[in-house]
């Protein structure tokens, strides 16, 4: 309450108690799959093919090894300068082995010398061979797509690429299959200490540095366990410079070694402070190689011990603590699809073949599923599917296993412990065909989720959530991998099966707008009314944030029946809700009856409220019969 003590004019804002509710976005979706570059395990927003492409589809891997190679760089250290940089992985590229050039570190004379010597295309395609990611937002943003996450998941190459180290120059003269040990090192101001004993023995020793006086002298002691040395030996005797620490350390200590930067004049004397060498490795031997990573061994160099040790390949259900896979999207609000093509990465392989006179020609798509793959793609859609219905708020778009007959994906379907009560997953059957990127003049099989998802974001857009996305055309799909029939799908149809189907003149259409709750729920066995509730949910959710911690009284009570009834108003005004007038399409109940005292004690508000959606017209009856009625006709000049 305002205080009013002193005679004067008060201007106050009054709070008229409406309190407007906003309809929050419908079509975001979320991918899942693999890519050339990018973050591994972060959730990217784009809202364009071309964002995508910059982001996702650079050569990362190729011009890591060759910057690797050429500048004799770790991996970290050249994915750390690229970070850095801000630049794309080209760009950084051409700056670094330019300057390499200048400062003659280079083998190579020209930054299309480099791209050659360690074949880099100039021109890079977003397309991986085997994988459907890439393609798949591309259907996304042909349908009418528009907000998108891309979570990047690492391939058994990424992983490759991350711990690759090149062989030690001295050793590949050697001819030497063993990695020599690696002494523990540290550097402190100009100095470089290293352990006297190579490995992991010296991991522990401690380099404390005493300053004397305000000039440049100073004392080291050089300690590990109960063995400690001090330089000088004495305090009468005369300090260390930078001049006189590398004779007398080398000579006396029994524990490290040093090296002095060439430049001395200009150099400062080592911060006062102790140091702890680290980084030493223990020798690796060709059998202990050889169950590492192919021609790679991780370090205390490799970037996967900084940063990426939870990193692992193929992992799309990932953990919601290290927000890896599926649990990376836990955190991030307004999505509303999911999609995971690259669960099916390989499924498909193109056969080689030769031509007629010997040269290389396209050859057929080869399916190469055994029954292992099988099981582990529908265990991780099951994960995706569970983490949609955990979320209530977000729906997992499905691709089904290829190959299959029509019988066989409606067993598979029906067998597969999905639990989708909530009706927040929908498959689409069967997979089409594209023109392929990668081999031109050929097609090739792409799951159908992300142009499905497209086709959500189209009609959201277009028509609204409440419209059913069926009878939609498909862009970008050329052909089927399987023609669906009426009779086929009048198996699949009523155990949830969504068909995408040919018709003539009609092109390539989705023909169907259920979800996988059509035979466990089928008050949600239609994807526009699952869509329709999340869209609901999440704006009353958002608008709703003010009456938190708001007295518990009847004017709270209708303040809040006022604004969500002028909320759902709207949404019946704009066709969402079905009824003749606003009492047949919903009702908003919040009084005594709803809250008695028992529950305002416990500090708890409860509104009911009522929604009739609208429900698609699947199926078209037209009665005709025979009348005999006769009829008229007149003419007039």
């Amino acid at each position: 309450m305002p205080e009013y003590l002193a005679p004067g004019v008060f201007v106050e804002e009054i709070d008229s108690g409406s309190k407007p509710i906003e309809g929050v976005g419908v079509n975001t979706a979320a991918f899942i799959g693999y890519a050339k570059s990018g973050e591994f395990n972060k959730p990217t927003f784009i809202t364009n093919w071309t964002q995508f492409c910059s982001n996702f589809g650079e050569e990362e891997n190729a011009i890591t090894f060759g910057l690797v190679k050429e500048l004799g760089l770790s991996v970290g250290e050249v994915r750390s300068a690229k970070k850095a940089s801000r630049k794309s992985w080209m760009e950084f590229a051409s700056i670094a082995v330019q300057k390499a050039i200048t400062e003659k570190r280079a083998a190579v004379k020209s930054f299309s010398e480099f791209l050659k010597k360690h074949e880099i295309p100039q021109s890079s395609t977003p397309y991986l061979e085997g994988a459907y990611l890439a393609n798949s937002v591309r259907g996304f943003y042909d349908n009418g797509g528009g907000r998108a996450y891309i979570i990047r998941v690492a391939r058994p190459e990424d992983m490759e690429a991350l711990a690759f180290e090149p062989e030690p120059a001295a050793a590949a003269k050697a001819q030497k299959a063993d990695l020599a040990a690696v002494p523990a090192q540290i550097t402190a101001g100009p100095l470089l200490l290293t352990a006297q004993k190579p490995g992991t023995v010296g991991n522990d020793i401690k380099v404390e540095v005493e300053h004397v006086g305000e000039g440049g002298e100073f004392r080291v002691k050089v300690s590990q366990g109960d063995a400690s040395e001090s330089f000088p030996g004495t305090a009468k005797d005369k300090p260390l410079t930078l001049e006189s620490v590398s004779d007398t350390i080398n000579k006396g200590s029994r524990l490290v070694r040093m090296e002095v930067a060439k430049d001395v004049a200009t150099a400062t004397r080592p911060e006062a402070r102790v140091f702890v060498l680290a980084g030493g490795i223990e020798a690796v031997t060709e059998t202990q190689l050889a169950k590492s990573s192919g021609t790679t061994a991780l370090t205390a160099k490799s970037p996967l011990s900084n940063g990426l040790a939870n990193l692992r390949p193929n992992d799309f259900i990932g953990d919601e603590a290290q927000r890896t896979g599926i649990g990376g999207l836990f955190p991030i609000d307004g999505i509303q699809m999911i999609v995971a093509p690259d669960l099916m990465a390989g499924v498909w392989q193109r056969e080689k073949i030769s031509g007629v006179t010997g040269e290389a020609v396209v050859g057929p798509e080869v399916l190469v599923l055994d029954d292992k793959r099988r099981q582990a793609i529908l265990d991780a859609q099951c994960a995706l599917v569970a983490h949609c219905e955990r979320m209530g708020n977000r729906m997992a778009i499905l691709d089904p296993l290829p190959g299959l007959s029509p019988q066989e994906v409606n067993t598979v379907t029906m067998d597969t412990p999905y639990n989708c009560d909530n009706g927040q997953a929908a498959l689409y059957y069967p997979w089409i065909r594209t023109v392929d990127p990668l081999n031109k003049g050929s097609q090739m099989c792409v799951p159908p989720s992300g142009h499905i998802a497209g086709v959500y974001a189209r009609v959201g857009t277009e028509r609204g959530v409440h419209k059913a996305p069926a009878n939609e055309a498909l862009v970008g799909a050329v052909a089927l991998e399987t023609d669906i029939t009426k009779g086929e799908q009048e198996l699949l149809n009523p155990n949830g099966i969504n068909c995408i189907r040919a018709f003539p003149g009609m092109g390539i259409r989705v023909w169907g707008a259920r979800t996988l709750a059509t035979v466990s729920n089928p008050s949600f066995k239609y994807v526009n009314v699952r869509r329709l509730f999340n869209y609901l949910k999440d704006s009353l959710d958002r608008g709703m944030q003010w009456v938190v911690f708001e007295p518990n009284d009847l004017d709270l009570w209708g303040r809040v029946r006022r604004n969500i009834n002028a909320f759902l108003y709207t949404e019946w005004m704009e066709g969402k809700l079905f009824g003749a007038s606003p009492a047949e399409a919903f009702y908003v109940k919040c009084d005594g009856e709803t809250n008695p005292q028992e529950m305002i004690d416990l500090g708890r508000l409860y509104v009911e409220i009522g929604i009739n959606p609208v429900k698609p017209a699947e199926f078209v009856i037209l009665r005709m019969g025979q009348w005999s009625g006769g009829s008229s006709a007149s003419e007039s000049l």
